[in-house]
This record gives C-alpha cells, structure tokens and sequence, in this order.
C-alpha cells in the first residue's frame, strides 16, 4: 500500500537500482507498472525515495525495477591478460582474477582487489579471457547440455579440445584434472575454460548489474552515498562502487514470470510450413530479447498463429508485462495480439508492429482459471511476426 509517506510493501523482482555520481536520481518501478522517481536516500530496511511530492517508502516486494536516471558509460578493463570469466548458479557473471585455491574452492580478487570464495559445486563455468573465440563457443556448446561430469577445455593444435572428466583440485596455478585414468596437471595459463557438471540453480533476492556487463547476485546489506554492499556465499562482503552500477534486480513471492512456467498446451498454425517453438528467455533464433532498445532478461516469444495456454488456478490478481515486436526484426512485422482469460478477451491490439514502441499491459486475472496468449496473423501474414511478451508477469 502507498500513503503519502508512501509505503510499498516490496519483495519481488526489482529490476534496476541506479546511481548517478552524488545524486542518486532513480526511477522505481513496481510489480504493476507503477513509476515513482526521486533520489534514493536509503536502501534498507526499505527503499526511501525522496522527490518534490515527499517522502515515499518502498519495501523490496512491491519493486520492479530501479532504474538510473543517468548513468555513465562503463570502462572495460585494459588488460585482460590473467584474468577469467565466471559463471555462478545464482546469476552472477564477473570477470575476475584467481588468487588461490584448494580441494575444490578457488579464492578470486574482483572489483580492485576485492576478495571471494568460490565453491566449485554453485559454478557453472570459468572462462580465460584471453582465450580464442573458438574455444568461447565449445563452452556454449558445453552449457547447453545438462552436465554429468567436469569437462575441460584446452586448445590442440589451435582447436578447443574438450576433455570430460572430473576436477580433482584447484591451485593458484592450475587445475588437477581426472581424465580416464589420468590425472592431469592443467595450468590456469594453458586452460581454456572449464564447464562443470551442473548443480541446482541458487536464489538470489537481488542482482546488481553493472555498467560494465558484470553481474553480482546476493543480497543488499546496506550502502551510503558512495557504495553499496551485497553479501552472498561467495562474498560476505563486496562494496560497489554506485558509479558503477546500472541496474539492481530483485526476486519476490509476490510474482511468478510465465516464462518459468510450465503451459498447459501450445498450439501453431503455421501460415507456411515451418513451425516455431515458443521462445523462452530468447529470441527464436537464440538471441538475447531487445525490444524497444532495451534488453530483458525474462520474456516469451511466439509466431503468428500460436495460442499459449497457462492453467493459473484462480491464484493471481494481475498479470503484467510489455509487449512488441523484437528489434531484430528490423522495424519488420505485424501481429494481432490479444490475452485471453477463461474465454474472455482481456486486452487486445490489432497491429502491434515491428519498429513501433512496445505496449505496457495490466490486466486483472482475479479469478481467472486458464489464460492464453494469443498471436494471429496481421497486414503482413506471418512474415517477421516475432513477437515478445517481456516480463510477463503473475502478481498475487
């Protein structure tokens, strides 16, 4: 509930905490489309936003997205010799340096020299920056599988060579493969990327996305005009600097993203031959979901003619989200659109076309049993109709 010192109960997916250098001028976003935007004067226990309307209080449910009003542009490091990318089970993706390591823990510096733990099991992947492009996408084709076992990446003859095994060890100057029946010694230098076998996904309540594409996932513990700082199991302590953040997300009970659930039924009507799958958190031909210029992380993607059908029990209030046509098509397409609720139609357009701005929906699902998305034919048959259904999301 807001009051005039407003009160937003918040504990959902917030999905973008700013800073300017000094000011911390924000735009907030709540669960249902609402915008508020001010300077950020704390962060916890709850969001304080100061502006000319007064004081609001936002707690960490209620948020969508947090949002810098300005931003500066991010610096890449110079040098990336040395230097990995990780890959964690929470969501975090950084580049960092290994300082240490034992058994199967590796001691990493991020951020100008500050320190974590990594415990190998809530890895997904270590990737040498220096390391060719080839040897990037042998990591890819790796992830995309659902990993038994530890698998090793190494160059032979200027080609990446994956070796499947088990990472025995970790060192500050290497890794202790077992390969067969071979234990090999696998220097940082000489290691292209690892790819290990796969462990259950952890839950982050936040993200801190930096401007830099680097993403740290934990848990806000506080901050000040300066600094942030985020604790999780591999840092109980990291300070970010805000200059050089981009966006904070955050997770909540409160919603559930269709893209994670599971559809009752699926139905294409291809207008040719081909028939498209839906499109989960990428694009159809595997690319990231840019609408409107910007990126998303969560979304659906359908063709005309497609009906997606989801059983939500009469268990939501409002589902929420933005809709268009992707941006890689190239200003191209037309689609009708329409949401459907047990039968009746709860939002609707006729031609939502490539190159125009996407659309804000919030519709009330209260009581509503089966929901469709629905995606038919518009002016231009089928062609280019790539249509993204971003963050589409149940409220309860």
């Amino acid at each position: 509930m807001i009051t005039s010192r407003t009160s937003l109960s918040c504990g959902i997916a917030a999905l973008f905490v700013c800073a300017a250098a000094g000011a911390h001028d924000v735009e907030i976003v709540g669960v249902d489309g609402t915008t508020f935007t001010g300077n950020l004067t704390a962060l916890t226990p709850e969001l304080v936003l100061e502006s000319d309307a007064g004081e609001t209080t936002l707690a960490l449910s209620d948020v969508l997205f947090i949002r810098p009003l300005a931003a500066a542009p991010s610096s890449a490091p110079s040098d990336a010799g040395g230097a990995h990318r990780f890959e964690l089970s929470d969501g975090s993706t950084f580049t960092g340096r290994i300082a240490g390591g034992e058994g199967r823990s590796l001691e990493v510096r991020v951020l100008g020299g500050q320190s974590g733990r990594l415990n190998l099991s809530g890895v997904r992947s270590i990737l040498a920056l220096a390391a060719p492009p080839a040897a990037k996408r042998k990591l890819d084709e790796m992830l995309a599988e659902n990993l038994r076992e530890d698998v090793a990446i190494v160059l032979r003859g200027g080609a990446p060579l994956a070796l499947r095994g088990s990472v025995r060890g970790v060192t500050a100057d290497g890794v202790t493969f077992q390969w067969r029946d071979r234990k090999l010694p696998l220097p940082w230098r000489k290691l292209s990327a690892l790819a290990l076998r796969q462990a259950s996904r952890r839950t982050a309540y936040q993200r801190v996305v930096l401007l830099s594409g680097d993403v740290f996932a934990g848990e806000i513990a506080g901050g000040n005009d300066a600094t942030l700082n985020l604790r999780s199991v591999a840092f109980p302590s990291l300070v970010i600097a805000w200059k050089r953040v981009g966006r904070v997300e955050c997770r909540s009970t409160r919603i559930v993203f269709l893209s994670d659930v599971r559809p009752a039924s699926y139905e294409f009507d291809p207008y040719f031959v081909k028939k498209w799958p839906v499109g989960r958190d990428r694009s159809l031909t595997g690319k990231p979901l840019r609408l409107g210029g910007r990126v998303y992380e969560k979304g659906l993607v359908l063709k005309s003619r497609s009906v997606l059908v989801f059983a939500i029990g009469r268990r939501f209030k409002q589902l929420a989200g933005t809709v268009g046509i992707l941006d890689e098509m190239q200003g191209r397409g037309d689609a009708a659109v329409a949401i459907i609720g047990d039968g009746r139609t709860l939002w609707e357009n006729a031609h939502v076309r490539g190159g125009q701005p996407p659309l804000n929906f919030v519709v009330d699902v209260n009581g509503v049993q089966e929901l469709a998305l629905v995606v038919d034919y518009g002016a231009d048959l089928d062609l280019s109709d790539h249509v993204c259904f971003a963050l589409p999301r149940l409220i309860r």
